[in-house]
């Protein structure tokens, strides 16, 4: 049982749909920390003309259980040697997963997660849920 990590998008939105295994493996965290960047790809699924208009405050109730990966200019920094390494491998991930991935490893947390692209990450720890 991990004591703390860090929850990738990937992850936080099955949660939050109620996945019920994830929400076992959840459970068992003791602190589960979410970077600035996943809030960031989970608030552009919010509009104003969802069906289901309380998905914002429910996601925010949500948020108020977890701790949050900032991005300070240490991670900033990681995010270029993160970026620099894959581009020079010819390796690139999504943008957003350099940030998820620097403040990880920063914050020196693992991250859960289902996108395999975060294992061409050197030291990052993940775990796959």
């Amino acid at each position: 049982m991990l004591s703390e990590i860090a929850l990738d998008t990937s992850i936080v939105i099955p949660i939050f749909d109620n996945d019920p295994v994830l929400r076992r493996r959840f459970a068992d965290i003791e602190t589960a920390w979410i970077p600035v960047p996943v809030i960031a790809e989970i608030a552009v699924g919010f509009s104003d003309a969802s069906p289901h208009p309380s998905q914002q405050s429910e996601f925010e109730l949500f948020l108020s259980s977890l701790k949050v990966l900032e991005c300070t200019s240490n991670v900033a920094m990681r995010y270029g040697t993160i970026h620099r390494l894959l581009r020079g491998k010819g390796s690139m991930i999504p943008i957003n997963d350099i940030w998820i991935a620097a403040c990880c490893l920063e914050a020196g947390l693992p991250l859960a997660t289902r996108d395999n692209h975060f294992l061409r990450i050197p030291d990052l720890k993940i775990e796959m849920w």
